[in-house]
């Protein structure tokens, strides 16, 4: 609800935290028709109701379930903060091939990929991170993996090892 919200923000602004970015999930072939309507009026009554600190800012986690379209990407309401970074995963069974293939279709349409929780997937190595790193893709490591004793959490702590992490963040579904 608005109100448990709006109490978390004013929480996290006395702990110091200065922005939030909301990111929910959407897959790549539902962008063609835009924000959904219900997500612009939650974020407008969340704006109505927040307080002015922490900054809040908007964004999508984008499911690449299949290639993204120019439309899609050329779409600034999907990016962080309407910036050049849109917040991207996939479907948990992905192949090597098929998260190289994605992420350089994201560069190619001018989109800089940040990878949402990489150690998710079984491909995911410092290896290949490495290669999507070298196609212009940035890893979001979730902080709640990092602290767990599973090979997921290996992977993290590896990944976080290598200085492959560009962000430690949380995937917060409303818990």
């Amino acid at each position: 609800s608005v109100e448990q919200s709006v109490a978390v923000l004013r929480e996290q602004g006395k702990r110091g935290v200065a922005d939030f970015c909301l990111t929910p999930h959407l897959a790549a072939s539902a962008l063609e028709a835009g924000v959904p309507p219900a997500h612009d009026a939650a974020f407008a009554a969340l704006m109505k109701a927040a307080p002015s600190s922490p900054r809040l800012h908007r964004g999508a986690e984008v499911m690449l379930d299949r290639p993204l379209s120019a439309t899609a990407a050329a779409n600034t309401a999907f990016r962080l903060g309407g910036g050049p970074v849109m917040l991207v995963e996939f479907p948990r069974l992905v192949s090597l091939d098929a998260v190289g293939s994605a992420l350089r279709n994201v560069v190619e349409h001018g989109v800089v990929p940040l990878l949402a929780h990489p150690e998710r997937y079984s491909c995911c190595s410092p290896t290949a991170v490495a290669r999507w790193r070298e196609l212009g893709a940035l890893m979001q490591l979730d902080a709640t993996t990092l602290l767990q004793p599973s090979r997921r959490g290996d992977r993290a702590r590896q990944l976080l090892a290598y200085g492959m992490g560009d962000v430690v963040a949380g995937d917060n579904h409303g818990d």
